[in-house]
């Protein structure tokens, strides 16, 4: 169903006689990807890099090659990704709380802490 959508991006490699997809992990597609960020998780991710901090928009450039090809890379946009969303979500929290009650926000807590913790392992 989704394989001539999948074979026209750019990198994907999926041969019709495979169930598994391949993608382009060098540091020129990673590079692509990264110019491809929100801005605002690119400059969480940027102001970690001190050299990255202006990055241009050839994705040949060497300072978008070399963030792509740091080790830390997955770890640091993690990181970057946690701290846009926390926010949001205690707020959320805190709205459930507010509007469901004490009750029915514990219990649902539960559930969800739960669902995680089982797909965590």
């Amino acid at each position: 169903l989704y394989h001539r959508l999948a074979v026209g991006l750019p990198g994907v490699q999926w041969p019709a006689t495979e169930t598994m997809v391949r993608q382009d992990t060098s540091p020129t597609a990673r590079a692509a990807h990264l110019r491809k960020l929100p801005w605002n998780l690119l400059k969480g991710v940027s102001e970690r890099y001190p050299r990255t901090s202006e990055l241009s928009t050839n994705v040949d450039d060497a300072s978008w090659l070399e963030l792509a090809r740091d080790e830390r890379l997955p770890q640091t946009l993690t990181e970057e990704m946690r701290k846009i969303v926390q926010y949001p979500a205690a707020v959320q929290s805190v709205k459930g709380i507010a509007s469901a009650g004490l009750g029915k926000s514990v219990k649902y807590s539960v559930a969800k802490v739960s669902k995680w913790w089982t797909g965590s392992r």
